[in-house]
């Protein structure tokens, strides 16, 4: 013996549905479009067939994951007291360079990936039209006209006879819920895919940063192999000149062709075609590195525009399963029409009204409900997961770039404490070659280890970079308006 949907009690629904039969055929009986016979038909069919439709109205039971929720209250922060915090609220601006603001508004403004993920918007919004219109009355007209043509003593003559016109009108009652649901769902896709298109500016403005950040330090390394090919170049021993100079070259070929790859990848997310794209030149030491303010974990949720996204599908998930349910439930479709017969000579010959009104149900489907339903409950589970996958993501991305954050400006800090220690090497070398203590070999030996030093400091102050970039991703960038 199968349940009735939760929370429908089968003697309400045959209470509510005497009150509207006998409603339906009141009115009919009153305005003289019923007679009292076709009344008492009426009347005795919606009966047999809420009976009929009670024993379909059963749905099996599915259970309903939950969302989960953030345990943790605070973040494991190694960066310690330092420079003072910068609010999310800036943006981008917090880095402090005009070409990289120009180059974020140029790539929400092109990139095709934002440009897509607007489309899916719209495509959602029109869903949920088509959805609000199941709802909605539907007006039809149809008309027919007929000519009789007759064989008279050998003669043919044609007689236009008749034509007839019909205008109807019905509208399905949302007995249920299940339209509501459906509305329900589609709406939660709507805001879902706004979500999804501010995750993926999101995104491509991170990568553009990146891209930025990556294209400036390459070029700082290609200027550090040039000068350091140019120390090479004044060695007296030709053999040893040779060998560094040719390992100088190789590195400096890899760092050209690294620039040349950052470019292109700049112009595909500015919307750029790539032989065309020439970018200004720019320096790592035009950016500031922010110390950004952090939010508690549990304002991810709200901030994060990827978790809003999940959440508003399990919202649709949740739409679609109650629909599936309500699908087992019978449903009431009223009608109502005029007609009229016009004659050839263009009387109206009869004219008339109907109202009906149609109780319907499936009994028998081979389980199609039933695998919609199935179908519904298994979406909705996996709703849940991606929510749960998606907020302990934001949690790893956030205590990466917290470790990233710390780690790099402590490499940052004895890097740059390795460079004034590389630089007084060089002049003392220099200072003593010129004097005749040193020779030629140990500034060229000096000189090498400061270009060394330097280029790691480029990598160390773009990695210090990257990680600001990655903690104001992590974070949900500026809060929405």
């Amino acid at each position: 013996m199968c349940k009735l949907e939760k929370g429908v009690n089968a003697q309400s629904i045959l209470q509510s549905r005497r009150r509207l039969t006998a409603f339906v055929t009141n009115r009919a009986y009153a305005s003289g479009m019923m007679t009292g016979s076709a009344v008492f038909s009426l009347r005795t069919s919606c009966l047999v067939g809420l009976s009929v439709v009670l024993l379909a109205g059963c749905a099996p039971s599915v259970r309903l994951e939950v969302a989960p929720s953030l345990l943790s209250d605070q973040w494991q922060d190694p960066r310690g007291p330092a420079d003072p915090e910068v609010i999310l609220a800036s943006g981008w601006s917090s880095f402090g360079s005009e070409q990289l603001d120009r180059m974020i508004t140029t790539a929400q403004r092109s990139n095709p990936d934002i440009a897509i993920a607007a489309s899916r918007i719209e495509a959602a919004r029109a869903d949920l039209r088509v959805v609000r219109a199941v709802g909605g009355p539907v007006l039809g007209a149809s008309g027919s006209a007929s000519s009789d043509i007759r064989n008279l003593q050998g003669q043919t003559r044609s007689f236009d006879r008749i034509g007839s016109a019909s205008l109807d009108v019905s509208y399905d009652v949302d007995l249920f819920g299940a339209a509501k649901a459906e509305k329900k769902a589609a709406w939660a896709r709507l805001r879902a895919a706004g979500y999804d298109r501010r995750a993926i500016e999101l995104a491509i403005e991170a990568d553009v940063a990146t891209g930025f950040v990556g294209l400036a330090a390459l070029r700082e390394r290609a200027g550090l192999a040039d000068r350091a090919r140019e120390g090479v170049a004044s060695q007296v021993e030709l053999g040893l000149q040779t060998t560094e100079g040719d390992a100088l070259e190789i590195d400096r070929s890899r760092l050209v062709e690294g620039q040349d790859r950052a470019r292109t990848a700049l112009a595909v997310l500015l919307g750029e075609e790539a032989p065309l794209f020439r970018p200004e030149p720019s320096s790592l030491a035009t950016l500031t590195v922010p110390r950004f303010g952090l939010v508690q974990p549990g304002e991810l949720v709200t901030r994060r525009p990827d978790i809003r996204a999940a959440e508003a599908r399990i919202e649709a998930a949740n739409g679609d399963v109650e629909a599936a349910r309500r699908a087992f439930l019978p449903g009431l479709r009223l009608s109502a029409g005029s007609f009229f017969d016009v004659l050839g000579n263009g009387a109206i010959a009869n004219g008339g009204a109907s109202l009906s009104a149609n109780l319907f149900a499936t009994i028998f489907d081979r389980g199609r409900l039933k695998g919609q339903l199935y179908r519904a409950s298994a979406t909705q589970h996996e709703a849940v997961a991606l929510y749960r996958k998606a907020l302990i993501t934001a949690l790893a991305e956030v205590q990466d770039a917290l470790t990233s954050s710390a780690q790099t400006r402590s490499r940052l800090d004895l890097l740059v404490r390795s460079q004034k220690e590389a630089m007084r090497t060089a002049q003392l070398a220099r200072a003593q070659y010129r004097e005749g203590t040193a020779t030629l070999g140990t500034v060229l030996d000096a000189d090498r280890r400061l270009v060394d030093v330097d280029d790691q400091l480029v990598q160390a102050r773009q990695e210090s970079l990257l990680a600001a970039i990655q903690l104001f991703r992590a974070l949900g960038g500026p809060p929405a308006v």
